[in-house]
Protein backbone atom coordinates (compact mmCIF):
# COMPACT_ATOMS: atom_id res chain seq x y z
CA UNK A 1 0.00 0.00 0.00
CA UNK A 2 1.37 3.58 -1.13
CA UNK A 3 1.68 5.71 1.82
CA UNK A 4 -0.16 9.08 2.03
CA UNK A 5 2.85 10.77 2.59
CA UNK A 6 4.65 9.32 -0.81
CA UNK A 7 1.65 10.29 -2.51
CA UNK A 8 1.19 13.67 -1.39
CA UNK A 9 5.34 13.95 -2.38
CA UNK A 10 4.26 13.08 -5.95
CA UNK A 11 1.11 14.99 -6.79
CA UNK A 12 3.38 17.87 -5.22
CA UNK A 13 6.32 17.15 -7.63
CA UNK A 14 3.81 16.55 -10.85
CA UNK A 15 2.27 20.17 -9.52
CA UNK A 16 5.11 21.78 -10.10
CA UNK A 17 6.68 20.33 -13.56
CA UNK A 18 2.98 20.48 -15.20
CA UNK A 19 2.90 24.57 -15.47
CA UNK A 20 6.71 24.44 -16.81
CA UNK A 21 5.64 22.45 -19.59
CA UNK A 22 3.85 25.40 -21.04
CA UNK A 23 5.42 27.31 -24.14
CA UNK A 24 8.82 29.67 -23.36
CA UNK A 25 8.12 33.15 -24.04
CA UNK A 26 10.72 35.80 -23.32
CA UNK A 27 10.57 39.56 -23.70
CA UNK A 28 9.71 39.92 -26.99
CA UNK A 29 7.54 37.05 -27.78
CA UNK A 30 4.29 38.83 -27.02
CA UNK A 31 5.39 41.59 -28.49
CA UNK A 32 3.30 41.40 -31.54
CA UNK A 33 0.36 40.80 -29.96
CA UNK A 34 0.60 43.46 -27.29
CA UNK A 35 1.70 46.23 -30.04
CA UNK A 36 -0.17 45.04 -33.40
CA UNK A 37 1.74 46.37 -36.85
CA UNK A 38 1.01 49.66 -35.97
CA UNK A 39 2.39 52.50 -33.59
CA UNK A 40 1.71 56.06 -33.17
CA UNK A 41 3.88 58.44 -34.75
CA UNK A 42 2.17 61.84 -34.12
CA UNK A 43 4.72 64.37 -33.31
CA UNK A 44 7.67 62.26 -35.17
CA UNK A 45 9.47 63.62 -38.33
CA UNK A 46 8.65 62.12 -41.85
CA UNK A 47 12.17 60.87 -42.00
CA UNK A 48 11.73 58.85 -38.48
CA UNK A 49 8.06 57.77 -39.68
CA UNK A 50 9.62 56.36 -42.75
CA UNK A 51 11.96 54.72 -40.64
CA UNK A 52 9.62 53.36 -37.95
CA UNK A 53 8.01 51.61 -41.31
CA UNK A 54 10.79 49.89 -41.85
CA UNK A 55 11.53 48.28 -38.57
CA UNK A 56 7.78 46.48 -38.83
CA UNK A 57 10.63 43.57 -40.09
CA UNK A 58 12.54 43.90 -37.00
CA UNK A 59 9.43 43.47 -35.29
CA UNK A 60 9.48 39.18 -34.32
CA UNK A 61 12.66 39.75 -32.22
CA UNK A 62 12.57 43.89 -31.59
CA UNK A 63 8.81 44.27 -31.26
CA UNK A 64 9.41 46.13 -27.86
CA UNK A 65 10.73 49.05 -30.90
CA UNK A 66 7.32 50.08 -31.98
CA UNK A 67 6.21 51.36 -28.66
CA UNK A 68 9.31 53.59 -28.61
CA UNK A 69 9.40 57.46 -29.70
CA UNK A 70 11.69 59.48 -31.90
CA UNK A 71 13.76 60.46 -29.17
CA UNK A 72 13.74 57.04 -27.16
CA UNK A 73 16.16 55.58 -30.03
CA UNK A 74 18.96 58.21 -28.93
CA UNK A 75 18.61 57.71 -25.25
CA UNK A 76 18.41 53.97 -25.50
CA UNK A 77 22.01 54.49 -27.58
CA UNK A 78 20.19 52.76 -30.62
CA UNK A 79 21.22 55.80 -33.08
CA UNK A 80 23.87 58.23 -32.44
CA UNK A 81 22.58 61.79 -33.82
CA UNK A 82 24.39 62.67 -37.22
CA UNK A 83 26.56 59.48 -37.43
CA UNK A 84 24.87 56.57 -38.90
CA UNK A 85 28.28 54.61 -38.41
CA UNK A 86 28.11 55.33 -35.06
CA UNK A 87 24.40 54.20 -34.67
CA UNK A 88 24.10 50.49 -33.41
CA UNK A 89 20.48 50.51 -35.57
CA UNK A 90 22.44 51.11 -38.48
CA UNK A 91 25.39 49.18 -37.79
CA UNK A 92 23.66 46.14 -37.34
CA UNK A 93 21.62 46.28 -40.41
CA UNK A 94 24.30 47.83 -42.76
CA UNK A 95 26.40 44.53 -42.86
CA UNK A 96 29.03 45.39 -41.41
CA UNK A 97 32.05 43.54 -41.32
CA UNK A 98 34.01 44.78 -38.66
CA UNK A 99 33.83 45.34 -34.85
CA UNK A 100 32.06 44.46 -31.79
CA UNK A 101 28.49 42.26 -32.21
CA UNK A 102 26.57 40.62 -34.82
CA UNK A 103 27.95 41.96 -38.07
CA UNK A 104 24.26 42.11 -40.19
CA UNK A 105 20.55 41.46 -39.10
CA UNK A 106 18.40 40.14 -38.94
CA UNK A 107 19.34 36.40 -37.39
CA UNK A 108 17.44 33.93 -38.41
CA UNK A 109 16.35 34.47 -42.02
CA UNK A 110 14.00 37.12 -41.47
CA UNK A 111 14.25 39.61 -44.64
CA UNK A 112 17.00 42.86 -44.29
CA UNK A 113 16.28 46.18 -44.94
CA UNK A 114 16.78 47.42 -48.38
CA UNK A 115 19.00 49.60 -49.69
CA UNK A 116 16.32 52.24 -49.97
CA UNK A 117 15.36 51.82 -46.18
CA UNK A 118 18.63 51.48 -45.05
CA UNK A 119 19.60 55.34 -47.10
CA UNK A 120 16.35 56.41 -45.05
CA UNK A 121 17.86 55.43 -41.46
CA UNK A 122 21.04 57.24 -42.65
CA UNK A 123 18.96 60.50 -43.72
CA UNK A 124 16.62 60.39 -40.44
CA UNK A 125 20.21 59.80 -38.56
CA UNK A 126 22.21 62.97 -39.86
CA UNK A 127 19.03 65.08 -39.61
CA UNK A 128 19.02 64.45 -35.67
Amino acid sequence: MISKKFFLNVSLVFGLLLPSCGPVENSSTLDKTLYGNTFDTSGASPLFTAVRTSLVKCQSCHGSWLSLAEADFKTLGLVVAKSPESSKLYYRNSGATSGPGPKTMPNGGYPSLTNDELQGMVNWINSL
